[in-house]
């Protein structure tokens, strides 16, 4: 007998439910072994990276590394790098990565389908100077008030991230750049704020919506998406002077929305790059069927060369 819509979207719904049980459940296993953060932090990076190969396809090589680029006629063999880059996602048949040991890869711009940087803590605070005076560590503020910037493992990532698009250069349309954390110490509102204040942009020089992660996703509590549009606006118009910080928040009945949305995301980006595909409006891949907490808002960062939908 043929299943329901309802009865296959719950199929859908439990299986992330159970992926994401065993994602915390091993994050919670291996602290029993080790407290030293930098042995846990390479753990779940490594079982991230396990988690995503199998929403990748086989042509494409799960890793870490970073991208370099070089300019032709330079005499160099690289004249731009990333940072490096905890989840990098690439093509290593079309393009031979330009050094490569086990999973560790430093890539061409070319190759490159995406990008994830991986805490296992969220962290996100405002640093003072102890000065009035503003300076190139400590960019905010000043004046009539101490001079600040913004710290912690978010900054970080989002740093890193920027660090990435500017060696890729150009636009990153069908490609997926994201962050993910186990947990997240911080207010989603103090993170909006810092955006909507354009001190983030400050800080980092970001000057455009694609030098900034499309997914930020703490399993079992929330996805941030940044993106040109309002994702719960039908047919959303576009502006280029505007961005937009979409927040989908985990609820008691679809705690693992988050880990859902997130892996669809990017194994749609990633087939969209890959073969032209259209994402899934249903089954495994897709992001449908639960009921979630949602709220949006615009930021001013440029979003140049995008259209409506």
């Amino acid at each position: 007998m043929k299943k329901s819509f309802q009865e296959q979207v719950g199929e859908v719904i439990r299986f992330y439910e159970i992926e994401q049980a065993k994602l915390l459940l091993d994050f919670e296993k291996v602290s029993l072994f080790t407290k030293h953060p930098t042995s846990l932090g390479q753990f779940r990076e490594s079982r991230l990276r396990q988690y995503l190969r199998d929403f990748t396809p086989s042509r494409l090589t799960v890793g870490t590394g970073f991208v370099s680029a070089w300019n032709q006629g330079s005499g160099k063999i690289s004249d731009d790098q990333s940072k490096q880059i905890d989840c990098l996602i690439f093509d290593s048949q079309t393009f031979s990565p330009l050094l490569h040991t086990d999973d560790y890869s430093i890539i061409s711009p070319e190759a490159f389908y995406a990008a994830i940087e991986i805490k296992s803590s969220l962290t996100f605070h405002r640093e003072n100077s102890g000065t009035k005076t503003r300076s190139e560590k400590y960019p905010l503020g000043g004046g009539h008030q101490e001079s600040y910037r913004w710290s912690g493992t978010m900054m970080e990532a989002l740093a890193n991230i920027a660090s990435l698009t500017r060696t890729i250069k150009g636009r990153t349309k069908g490609k997926f750049q994201g962050v993910f954390a186990y947990s997240m110490t911080f207010d989603w509102n103090l993170l909006y704020h810092a955006f909507d204040n354009n001190e983030i942009q400050t800080q980092l020089g970001i000057t455009h919506i694609d030098e900034l992660p499309v997914a930020i996703c703490v399993p079992g509590s929330l996805i941030i998406h940044l993106s040109p549009y309002d994702m719960f606006e039908t047919a959303p118009h576009h502006d280029e002077s505007s961005s937009f910080f979409n927040l989908i928040q985990a609820t008691e009945t679809h705690p693992a929305y988050p880990l859902q949305f997130f892996s669809t995301f990017y194994t749609n980006q990633i087939n969209h790059k890959l073969e032209s595909k259209k994402p899934d409006k249903g089954g495994l891949f897709s992001a449908v069927g639960s009921k979630v907490a949602i709220w949006s808002h615009h930021f001013d960062l440029n979003s140049k060369g995008y259209e409506d939908q």
